[in-house]
């Protein structure tokens, strides 16, 4: 009997084109039961089949962009789904073969549960927000995988041998167990921080265009939350689980003398403290990572790497987790706004006005399209409106008006001289 599948949710699709995490969700929750059916009809097996399906929604996540229309990710997803079963299958017969060369009888296997939606999720949630390993870290990785699916299979197809007589079937299984032991050992520390911060019951705490927010977080440490900001917490957060994730910016004062380390976890690098007070800075659409500490020290994960970052220092990771010390013009971009400052440094106008629409909530329009390339350098103070729009005004030879009620800029050389009130 055929899997019949739940559509695809549209509102759900254009949220993970945008790269909303919750819309995959969704639609992996959605989709979950049946393509795991889908798969088992290949690979008759419950845990193997939720393995293949788990894979293949990372690969969803990290082609997204690619899926336009539900027809396209209905059918991206039973596609590779069922080309996935199949390979999983083909490895799976080789390692039949192997057992046809033992000396023994293969005991029945056992019925073993199909992994919850919710364990599922867990498990595709901390591939997401995995720190990026370099080529040979990613290697290992994938090698550890793979032994753990042989695993799988020798848990379902395992039968006794003789010690006398070791061939390279029983190498194998101990090679695989010994792996699988190192990969749960290794997941434990991290995984289940990571798995508690995805959870759908975590707590959001986000500030929107023009925003500041100042919270107390329940191990009694502060934070100060910027712009466009959001932290995710677990719903365990406190002094035992000390974890957050970080998307946006924002000042930390921790509060020392806690059994657990503070985290701050970022796609290029964990951020790690005790007692200090320190600034970090990772919007999703930027490819570095800024730390700057203030008091204390904490020290940064990347690559398997760490360096300590002392009072007064500051470093910058880039998605490929190389570390290396930002300019002060890089620092003034990035963690200003900690200090009550906006900059920009020679960026162009399409940049900038963003920029600016983030952090004074100004939805600037500009006339003439063409000026969209010209570099601006500017200062101001981030609590007056007035004071940014006078310093883009000087950096960039513009001049400020109103068209109705919509904010315009124009060039100065087209744009109409101000009427100077005589007194």
């Amino acid at each position: 009997m055929p899997v019949t599948s739940p559509p695809i949710d549209p509102e759900a699709l254009a949220g993970l084109r945008r790269g909303e995490e919750g819309a995959l969700e969704r639609l992996f929750r959605d989709q979950y039961d049946s393509l795991t059916a889908e798969a088992k009809t290949v690979l008759g097996d419950d845990t193997l089949a939720a393995l293949t399906v788990e894979k293949v929604f990372v690969r969803t996540w990290k082609e997204r962009e690619r899926m336009k229309t539900p027809t396209e990710l209905a059918s991206f997803l039973h596609q590779t789904v069922h080309e996935a079963a199949v390979q999983k299958q083909s490895r799976r017969a080789g390692l039949h073969q192997m057992d046809l060369h033992g000396h023994g009888h293969t005991s029945a296997g056992h019925v073993r549960q199909r992994p919850t939606v919710d364990a599922a999720w867990s498990q595709i949630a901390t591939a997401l927000h995995a720190t990026p390993a370099d080529a040979k870290a990613a290697a290992r990785e994938q090698a550890i995988h793979s032994r753990h699916e042989a695993a799988v299979h020798i848990a379902a197809t395992a039968r006794p041998y003789a010690w006398v007589k070791p061939t390279a079937f029983t190498i194998l299984v101990a090679v695989s167990l010994l792996g699988l032991g190192w990969w749960i050992t290794r997941a434990t520390a991290g995984s289940a921080i990571d798995a508690a911060i995805a959870s759908a019951d975590a707590r959001v705490l986000a500030t929107t265009q023009g925003q500041l927010a100042e919270v107390t977080l329940r191990d009694g440490s502060t934070a100060r939350i910027a712009a466009e900001s959001k932290l995710r917490l677990p719903k365990a957060f406190g002094n035992q689980m000390r974890a957050l994730r970080l998307e946006g910016t924002a000042t930390f004062n921790v509060s020392p003398g806690k059994d657990a380390a503070f985290q701050v976890r970022t796609p290029n690098a964990t951020i790690r403290a005790t007692g200090t007070v320190f600034s970090a800075r990772s919007y999703p659409a930027e490819d570095v990572v800024t730390v700057r500490v203030r008091e204390g020290q904490v020290t940064v994960i990347a690559n398997e790497k760490e360096r300590a970052v002392p009072a007064g220092g500051a470093l910058a990771v880039d998605k490929n987790g190389t570390m290396r010390e930002p300019s002060t013009q890089e620092l003034d971009e990035a963690l200003g706004w900690a200090d009550g400052i906006f900059v920009v440094n020679g960026r162009t106008l399409r940049e900038t006005l963003p920029m600016l629409k983030r952090w004074y909530a100004l939805d600037l329009f500009l006339k003439d399209t063409s000026l969209f390339g010209r570099r601006v350098s500017m200062r101001a103070k981030l609590d007056s409106k007035a004071e940014a729009i006078s310093s883009l005004e000087a950096g960039g030879g513009l001049v400020f008006g109103y068209e109705g009620t919509t904010m315009v800029l124009t060039d100065t050389s087209v744009a109409p001289k101000k009427e100077v009130k005589k007194k």
